[in-house]
């Protein structure tokens, strides 16, 4: 992340943890989609999360488990909202 809370990634892709819309590996920092106000970021095994400056979960990448909260198991190249359970 920059001082501009953008995110760069770079490294191996095959599931599109780059939030680009096209998969693939980067050999230099690539800004990683819409990714203008993250305050956080973590990376998992084959996606990453960010927290973005007004308090939304967003994740990208890798599905396989339901890891990304979108009460699915498909890949999402792209950052997708969390989806939260009503409480």
């Amino acid at each position: 992340m920059d001082e501009m809370r953008r995110a760069w990634c770079w490294g191996n892709s095959p599931l599109g943890v780059y939030a680009t819309a096209e998969p693939s590996d980067r050999l230099t920092p690539e800004l990683a989609g819409d990714s203008a106000d993250f305050r956080a970021i973590a990376t998992g095994g084959d996606f990453a999360c960010g927290l973005r400056a007004a308090g939304s979960l967003w994740c990208w990448g890798g599905n396989s488990s339901g890891e990304l909260g979108q009460n699915d198991f498909a890949d999402h190249p792209l950052p997708v909202e969390v989806m939260f359970a009503p409480r």
